[in-house]
């Protein structure tokens, strides 16, 4: 389980179509999105917002920022 938290951005951290679909969910825009994209920021957000209570706003901008910073990178494991 931790190796599957620990690797949960890995598939996405450079791909810009993923950050745009985090800062266009909610909106007519995030219809443009092929279907696992969208699946996957519509999943990654609501664990955030049911498991750990975060508003959606809230949990949008912790995905932005740990793409942006690149965070996920620290915990990779070679």
């Amino acid at each position: 389980m931790a190796n599957l938290r620990e690797n949960i951005f890995q598939p996405f951290i450079n791909s810009a179509a993923f950050e745009n679909a985090i800062n266009d969910f909610g909106t007519e825009q995030f219809d443009v999105y092929d279907k696992r994209i969208k699946e996957d920021v519509t999943f990654l957000l609501d664990n955030l917002t049911e498991k750990f209570k975060y508003t959606l706003e809230g949990a949008r901008q912790v995905c932005l920022y740990v793409i942006i910073n690149k965070i996920a990178e620290q915990f990779k494991k070679d």
